[in-house]
């Protein structure tokens, strides 16, 4: 704030109204998109882009699970099905959120709110 020093903290100090940072670690982001969306994207697809990055391969045909299918999880199913993975098993108990996961190529579906384990078909 006005008159108040800024320090950088962990590469960015992101829960603050004014930050100091790099400059390669700013992305511009256009005024039109939401800022809700814009934190979702750059927060769960950057998080969630393990499987297809360039230092943690996953293995064509492995079988990945994914606990939980919000804004990360759904990002992970999406990133293990394109590095390949044949099977991706997602747990969430909102109906809705594992019919987006099914869409995004989750291949199994887990409700989750009950008996661990418990296997529904959506």
């Amino acid at each position: 704030m006005r008159g108040e020093p800024l320090f950088r903290g962990l590469g960015t100090a992101t829960l603050r109204t004014e930050t100091l940072t790099l400059e390669r670690a700013v992305v511009p982001i256009d005024p039109d998109i939401p800022l809700e969306v814009a934190a979702l994207v750059g927060c769960a697809v950057t998080t969630a882009s393990a499987p297809y990055s360039t230092r943690q391969k996953l293995p064509a045909g492995a079988t990945v699970a994914v606990i939980g299918c919000g804004g990360v999880g759904l990002s992970v199913v999406m990133g293990a099905r394109y590095a390949g993975a044949s099977r991706i098993i997602g747990r969430r108990p909102v109906r809705e959120r594992r019919g987006i996961a099914r869409s995004l190529g989750a291949t199994d579906l887990l409700d989750g709110s009950g008996d661990v384990g418990a296997a529904v078909a959506t």
